[in-house]
């Protein structure tokens, strides 16, 4: 995968918890790109938080917002960005096929107790939110979107790892040039 698809957008998927926007703010820091997450663009745009979204829109209100962010981001200067998608966003064959034109796909993971505990500390989680049993809820969610997460490029664990470790990794794997002092 190295090589010239590894010199286009960086993009980080997985789980909601994984450390999709901490990691890629740091290596936005440190490949001087500019940090993109789709979430956020959401919020911006509609003036609402995600969970006020899926509470007074729904799940497929928010999905279609979503893929419209995605097909924004192909205005973007090959190699200038590094996005932070939303949890689902590769449900949609859609999103999956302009993402990977965009580059690589970073597959962020961690144990479901850490992602439940990344959770409860971060809250505003709208498919947790009103679950009976959280940690039942994201191992369901982790087995239906496996074969969405199984499509990723690259796969790094976060579980207990620092942020610069992990964007470390990343820029190694895709043998980037990094913001040197």
């Amino acid at each position: 995968m190295a090589g010239e698809k590894a010199k286009g957008q960086v993009i980080l998927c997985g789980f909601m918890g994984t450390g999709k926007t901490v990691v890629g703010e740091n290596l936005s820091f440190r490949l001087k790109r500019s940090f993109v997450d789709t979430d956020r663009l959401i919020v911006q745009q509609v003036g609402c938080t995600v969970a006020e979204i899926f509470e007074t829109m729904g799940e497929k209100y928010f999905r279609d917002l979503e893929s419209e962010v995605i097909r924004g981001l192909m205005t973007y200067r090959y190699g200038s960005l590094v996005v932070a998608t939303g949890g689902g966003a590769l449900i949609r064959a859609e999103n999956r096929k302009l993402l990977k034109a965009m580059g690589p796909l970073i597959l962020l993971t961690a144990s479901t107790r850490a992602i439940l505990r990344r959770n409860r500390v971060q809250g505003g989680r709208p498919l947790l939110a009103d679950a009976d049993d959280p940690k039942k809820t994201i191992e369901a969610l982790l087995s239906e979107r496996a074969v969405f997460y199984n499509a990723c490029d690259y796969r790094f664990d976060t579980t207990g790892k620092r942020v610069n470790l992990v964007a470390g990794e990343i820029i190694k794997a895709l043998d980037l040039k990094t913001n040197k002092k």
